[in-house]
């Protein structure tokens, strides 16, 4: 391992993944999937704190939106792609980014929705430099920033069943590993 590269290494580490650095001077490779998509799979699949919504099980995780009806869980959460922020550009032209991320929860119990919130927030903000795979490409969270607390939302106007909302936001700094 070059030095340069063992520096940025290190500069990622000391800042916990609030910069990272390019080495080279390619450009990073291009997401093959959502941000939220990414986020979801390893809420599902690394951290196990949801399912996925083919699975038919307890806590099923969506992307970009909310199902409802009868042969859907009351009880369920949603990742949506909101507004990043662009953090820099390098000497090299390349631009340093974190993607927005907004985690919604649904529960029909109040303190269970809650709970259900807290636990995947307070495990995202662990994440440094976790790998997932999604349809056969890795990707690398670097590293998952909540933006504030579990935000209530009160309860749901739409559907028969009152359903308590709740939100997180975060800026995620994810890579494609080529």
């Amino acid at each position: 391992m070059s030095l340069v590269k063992k520096l940025a290494d290190r500069w990622t580490v000391m800042t916990g993944g609030l910069f990272t650095f390019v080495l080279g001077l390619d450009a990073p490779v291009a997401l093959e999937a959502t941000p939220a998509t990414i986020l979801a799979t390893y809420i599902i699949n690394e951290l196990a704190l949801a399912t996925d919504p083919g699975d038919g099980a307890a806590w099923p995780m969506y992307v970009s939106s909310m199902p409802d009806g009868s042969d859907v869980e009351n009880d369920c959460g949603c990742c949506y792609d909101t507004t990043g922020v662009k953090q820099f550009r390098l000497m090299n032209g390349i631009h340093q980014e974190k993607f927005g991320i907004q985690l919604r929860i649904r529960s029909v119990a109040y303190t269970d929705g809650f709970a259900k919130a807290e636990s995947i927030a307070t495990s995202l903000d662990a994440v440094n430099r976790a790998s997932v795979v999604y349809e056969g490409e890795t990707y690398t969270l670097v590293s998952v920033n909540r933006q504030g607390p579990v935000t209530p939302l009160g309860v749901e106007r739409e559907g028969t069943e009152r359903r308590d909302l709740f939100t997180v936001n975060f800026l995620v700094k994810m890579l494609r590993v080529a």
